[in-house]
């Protein structure tokens, strides 16, 4: 394909040419009036050279020289050794899912080795490869395939960008299609430390969707507008008069009045004017004079040429040969004829692929078709197109203009194009396809269409849409299997939602009516049903009933007998609070299994969550946070958001527990990130919960309720799902650390309530919501409840959980029992992994001792928990012990600056990977963070261990034998 970009240059330039440089930057005198545009290009474009990457929105009306801007500035990114990738965006196509993104990057990605291809499309960039045409999209499974595609498009740029500074232009941005608009918006939001400039060319004055993408890169600080002025009187007199020597003033005003300064227009005013004429033939000009114009243009041509024009008009964007050839009816030879012919009119550009000079001209020339022969010439694009597999979705789009006929081919077509699109992540653009293959009464394939229909509405979050269709597809279910299929998908939708008690009570309705009589079926419906209802507070009492009478009767030798199993064990950690060794031995037979089947639980919502939560209650943290890396790599790879969501939520869970609080704090965003873009409600407060946790704990309240505010949850009660109790109990301990006893006792209040309705609560929830009514003043009911938490730990039997609420229910015992209480907790922490933990019930042990009069006993133990917090990143912890010291009359230490004992959790692990030869892009995407926080933690890591290269890192962390975890150094 021939670069968009290279198009005729508007008589708005000067006759010294376009894209001239200079050492120093873009030619002032290259184009007229432009040279504040062109500074600032100049200044971006080395910005982006020298890493520091930004954004230009070019916007003005059609003709006003946004594509000549664009082609200089493609011209000056090459002189600068850049690599330039453009686009150009098509009316028709604006259906095309991810048509731009295509254009961008798969000729490139198809001219690499297939080594380094792999390695650009690897992990959290792999969604990408489907989208863009170079690998056949799988059935998409769960809403976020569009979201994961964003990310991978911008994990792709990062990595082409690491060999050499990136341009990408997009020219004609307001036709290009959304999924691709909103991925590029994604981007240019994270280019601050990525050397790209992505440019883009806007035509204002068109309606349509996009205009929404246009007020975002308007309002994004990141990017640049530029609004180029129309000419002056001066400018367009140097226009008229380098083409006409002797041309008056009078016909120069003329021009002025009749062009608008608008550089296109004039040149078209100018061919038009006869060689005599004088200012009083000249007359206004605009788009609709220009088409005008057009009709007797194409008249003085021949027969062949005037189908060539309609046949490229009607194919619209980069139009090959053979394909116009085939629209127009036209033999090779006589289509490159008329090509020339077209080009010598001045119609078309002289390039190749065939393309109209200027947008306004190919309007003008579809506007002079009639409806049937418009729709004829579609039809016969589409079957040209249709016959190369990387055609294929353009094909589908141009049967969106055609009639329809009750043709089962355009159908069949229809539908395919549709499930790639929505497989690659481009549901909207799947559902205008299939909405067309509705229309087309084709008989017996209405129910497939109606079901994928109804999938891509569900992947695009309209499910008021999806339900009526599914509804409508029930209906006319061909076998009891379709229909038990649809009505799965109509449950699970509903589900999704946040309506679980509506969609259990759709699936209980299949459960007593199926005529399909199917084992696996029946099994399959009611682990639906299980890992759904276990997260509503409504059904959750009566699923682990359920669940306690099915599960034990099952082996675990399916996907759905093992959910149902690890569903169990979830419901009794949850819910029944177990004993822990119960709850292990329950999930025991579904681990092997499921480390050798990671896609176990991909076909359930949150399927992984029944493995991981329980490992953690049980004090399997090593187990459990493989399961979340685990869940999180395949999510990635599968671009299933909600999943990565979900495992960032439970990976930022296990950093803060086990004494990591940066990467708690880095996952903590980044699940938010994921759930908030994807309106996820369900992973939305548990990543708010688990991110206010990490920002308290590292000291950071304003940061906690200003995240909490933006979502308007401060207050507010989050919806009625389980995964709200983190949420609950993180922003009862932010209003206990503010002082806000009122509102710390209105939330324990509301989690009781709510455990009365779910039929309890897991291990350690008892601390917060006994501290929250304290503060209210509920003393009474405070100690009741701090008792019966102490009681249900210890029956619960794992102790590292003990040892927290042990620590933790000191604070309502009188000061000898409250010690006695905190040297057992502490015992039980060490070893435990729960480093947060014990930094913690060391602090309060030394307090306890200092305030009982033993104030050296109280010196090691606070000193060891200010040496475990640092190293946590636990500034709150820090301070806390840091006063207790002081008040003991001690002086404290500070912490270790210098040395391997100095680093962080967070340093340290990186400093690993990066000495195990791993490259800064590849650590920022095995961790799931920026190239910008992996270079402040590595320069951190040299700083404090004076060293310059990875090779002296790797002697560094060899020579002080770091191989040992932070939990061994505590439980030392």
């Amino acid at each position: 394909m021939a670069d968009p970009s290279e198009e005729r240059l508007p008589v708005g330039s000067s006759p010294a040419g376009r894209g001239c440089q200079t050492s120093r930057g873009l030619r002032r005198d290259a184009l007229l009036e432009r040279e504040r545009e062109l500074s600032e290009l100049d200044r971006l474009l080395s910005a982006a050279v020298e890493g520091q990457g930004g954004c230009v929105l070019v916007e003005g009306e059609a003709g006003i020289g946004k594509s000549t801007l664009i082609a200089v500035a493609a011209g000056h990114a090459e002189a600068a050794e850049m690599t330039v990738l453009r686009a150009r965006g098509a009316l028709l196509e604006a259906s095309f899912g991810y048509g731009v993104l295509r254009q961008l990057f798969e000729s490139r990605l198809r001219r690499m080795t297939a080594g380094r291809r792999r390695s650009l499309l690897a992990g959290a960039a792999a969604p990408v490869s489907p989208a863009l045409g170079l690998t056949a999209p799988a059935e998409a499974d769960g809403r976020g395939e569009e979201f994961a595609v964003r990310h991978g498009t911008y994990r792709l740029v990062s990595g082409l960008a690491d060999e050499r500074p990136l341009a990408l232009l997009v020219d004609d941005a307001q036709w290009a299609d959304l999924p691709s608009l909103y991925a590029l918006l994604y981007l240019i939001r994270r280019l601050a430390d990525v050397p790209v400039l992505a440019l883009f060319g806007w035509r204002t004055g068109e309606a349509g969707p996009s205009l929404d993408v246009c007020e975002g890169l308007r309002s994004e600080p990141e990017v640049t507008v530029l609004r180029p002025r129309t000419l002056s009187r001066a400018a367009v007199a140097a226009v008229v008069r380098a083409a006409r020597d002797e041309a008056s003033e009078e016909l120069v005003s003329a021009c002025t009045a009749a062009s608008g300064g608008n550089p296109f227009l004039l040149g078209e005013l100018i061919a038009a004017l006869p060689a005599d004429a004088d200012a009083s033939g000249v007359h206004r000009l605009g788009p609709e004079g220009v088409a005008r114009q057009v009709g007797p243009r194409l008249e003085g041509c021949s027969e062949a040429a005037r189908g060539l024009a309609r046949a490229v008009a009607a194919l619209d964007r980069d139009a090959e040969l053979r394909h116009a050839a085939a629209v127009a009816e036209l033999q090779a030879a006589d289509t490159a004829r008329a090509a020339d012919e077209l080009a010598e009119a001045g119609l078309l550009d002289s390039s190749r692929p065939l393309r109209y000079r200027h947008p306004i001209l190919r309007t003008a020339v579809d506007a002079l078709l009639a409806p049937g022969e418009r729709a004829l010439l579609h039809r016969r694009a589409a079957e040209a197109l249709s016959g190369e597999e990387a055609s294929r979705d353009r094909a589908a789009v141009h049967l969106l203009a055609t009639e329809p006929a009750g043709d089962p081919w355009v159908v069949g077509v229809l539908s395919e194009g549709a499930r790639r699109a929505a497989a690659a992540g481009a549901p909207d653009a799947a559902i205008v396809l299939l909405e067309r293959a509705l229309a087309e009464p084709a008989g017996s394939s209405e129910f497939d269409v109606l079901v994928a229909l109804a999938r891509a509405e569900f992947l695009a979050g309209r499910l008021d849409a999806m339900i009526s269709h599914l509804r409508r597809a029930i209906d006319r279910a061909p076998g009891s299997v379709e229909r038990f299929h649809a009505v799965l998908q109509l449950g699970r939708g509903i589900w999704y939602a946040g309506r679980v008690a509506e969609g259990l009570a759709v699936l209980d309705d299949e459960a007593a009516t199926a005529a399909h009589k199917n084992p696996r079926l029946e099994l399959l419906l009611e682990a639906e049903k299980s890992l759904g209802g276990i997260y509503d507070d409504s059904t959750a009492r009566a699923t682990t009933e359920r669940l306690a009478r099915v599960s034990p009767t099952l082996a675990p030798d399916s996907p759905e007998a093992r959910a149902l199993i690890a569903g169990l064990a979830y419901a009794r950690w949850a819910i029944t609070a177990g004993p822990a060794s119960e709850v292990a031995s329950v999930l025991e037979p579904v681990l092997a299994p499921a480390a050798g089947r990671s896609d176990d639980f991909r076909s359930y919502p949150h399927g992984y969550a029944a493995i991981f939560f329980p490992l953690m209650a049980t004090g399997q943290l090593d187990r459990a946070g493989d399961v979340a890396e685990r869940s999180l790599s395949d999510t990635q790879t599968s671009g299933h958001v909600p999943g990565i969501s979900a495992a960032s939520s439970w990976i930022s869970h296990h950093a803060l527990v086990t004494g990591d609080l940066t990467r708690a704090e880095d996952a903590g965003w980044q699940a938010l990130e994921f759930a908030r873009e994807e309106r996820f409600a369900l992973g939305l407060s548990m990543a708010l919960g688990m991110l206010v946790a990490a920002l308290r704990e590292r000291g950071q309240l304003d940061a906690g309720e200003r995240v909490l505010a933006e979502h308007g949850l401060l207050e507010e009660p989050p919806p009625r799902h389980f995964t709200a109790t983190p949420l609950l109990t993180a922003r009862l301990s932010l209003h206990l650390s503010r002082r806000r006893f009122a509102q710390a006792a209105s939330d324990a209040r509301e989690l009781i309530a709510r455990a009365k309705v779910r039929g309890g609560w897991s291990p350690g929830v008892g601390v917060p919501v006994a501290y929250g009514l304290r503060a209210g003043g509920e003393d009474a009911l405070a100690r009741e409840v701090m008792t019966a938490e102490l009681e249900r730990v210890r029956a619960w039997d794992e102790r590292g959980t003990t040892g927290q609420v042990l620590c933790a229910s000191a604070g309502f015992a009188e000061a000898q029992a409250a010690i006695d209480r905190l040297c057992e907790g502490v015992a039980l922490l060490e070893g435990s992994g729960r480093v947060l933990a014990l930094a913690g019930g060391l602090v309060r042990l030394g307090a306890a001792l200092r305030r009982a009069g033993q104030r050296a006993e109280a010196r090691e133990p606070l000193e060891r928990a200010m040496e475990l917090a640092h190293r946590c990143g636990a500034d709150r912890l820090v301070a806390s012990a840091r006063e207790e010291l002081l008040a003991c009359g001690a002086r404290p230490r500070k912490p270790v600056r210098t040395g391997v004992e100095a680093l962080t959790v967070s340093e340290l692990r990186v400093a690993r990977m990066a000495s195990e030869g791993l490259s800064n892009p590849e650590i920022a995407q095995a961790l799931f963070v920026s190239r910008k926080t992996i270079e402040t933690h590595l320069r951190h890591v040299y700083a404090k261990l004076d060293v310059g290269s990875r090779t002296a890192l790797a002697d560094a962390l060899s020579a002080k034998d770091q191989g040992a975890s932070l939990t061994r150094t505590a439980a030392d």
